[in-house]
C-alpha cells in the first residue's frame, strides 16, 4: 500500500504541487480580494501590456467548488497521464495549452469593462487530450479499467465542468491546443510507448 501511494505520489507530482499554488492563491485571495485584479485574466481590450496574466489566472479560483473540482480533475487525471509521458511534459502540456486557451479567449471575448476571471480548467482539459491522443496512439498500453476511481473521476469532469459558456469556451481551446500539441510530440517521437517494464506495471496498476 505505501509502495502504491509513493509512486502515485511520485508519479503525480505536478497536479499536487500545482495544486498546492491553487489552495494557497485561492487562501492569499481571501485575504487580499484585489489579488484576482491583479492576476486575472480579461479581454484583450483590457490587457494594457499585462501578458504575465495569461499564467497567473491559471492560479485563481473563485470559490470552494471550483477549487476543488479543478484539484480533484487535475490529481485524476494526473495519475493516468503522468505515469506514460513524465512529469516535465504534463507540466509543459498542462501551461502551454491553458496559456494558449487563455489568450485564445481573451482575444475572442469582448466586455464593456474588464472582468477578470481564472481558472486551471483549459490546462485539465488539454491533459484530457493529451491522454485520449496518447490512448488512440498506443492502446496496449492503456489496461485501465473503466471503474478506476481516477477513469471515473477524469469522465465524470469533462462532463460537469461545462457549466458556463465560459467555460465551454476555455475547455474547447485547451483541449483543442492539448490535441495539437500531443499530436505533434506523438509525430516526432517526444512521446513514444514505454519500453520499461516498471512503467508499464504503472499504467495497467
Amino acid at each position: 500500500m505505501r509502495t502504491k501511494l509513493f509512486r502515485w505520489v511520485q508519479h503525480n507530482a505536478v497536479a499536487i504541487v500545482l495544486s498546492v499554488c491553487f489552495i494557497a492563491v485561492y487562501i492569499a485571495k481571501e485575504i487580499k480580494p484585489e489579488i484576482n485584479d491583479m492576476l486575472g485574466s480579461c479581454s484583450l481590450r483590457f490587457i494594457n501590456g499585462e501578458y504575465y496574466r495569461w499564467f497567473t489566472c491559471s492560479f485563481l479560483h473563485y470559490g470552494l467548488y471550483h477549487l476543488f473540482g479543478n484539484i480533484i480533475g487535475l490529481l485524476a487525471v494526473g495519475s493516468l497521464i503522468s505515469p506514460f509521458i513524465g512529469k516535465w511534459k504534463t507540466l509543459f502540456f498542462f501551461s502551454v495549452s491553458d496559456i494558449f486557451a487563455e489568450i485564445t479567449f481573451s482575444w475572442i471575448v469582448s466586455s464593456a469593462e474588464p472582468s477578470y476571471g481564472g481558472g486551471a480548467s483549459g490546462g485539465i482539459f488539454a491533459l484530457i487530450a493529451a491522454l485520449v491522443v496518447c490512448y488512440l496512439r498506443f492502446p496496449e498500453q492503456f489496461k485501465f479499467k473503466w471503474y478506476r476511481v481516477d477513469v471515473l473521476i477524469t469522465i465524470i469532469y469533462f462532463i460537469i465542468a461545462n457549466d458556463n459558456w465560459s467555460s465551454v469556451l476555455t475547455h474547447i481551446f485547451g483541449f483543442a491546443y492539448g490535441i495539437i500539441l500531443s499530436f505533434i510530440f506523438v509525430v516526432f517521437k517526444l512521446i513514444k510507448a514505454p519500453c520499461n517494464q516498471m512503467t508499464k506495471e504503472n499504467m495497467i496498476a
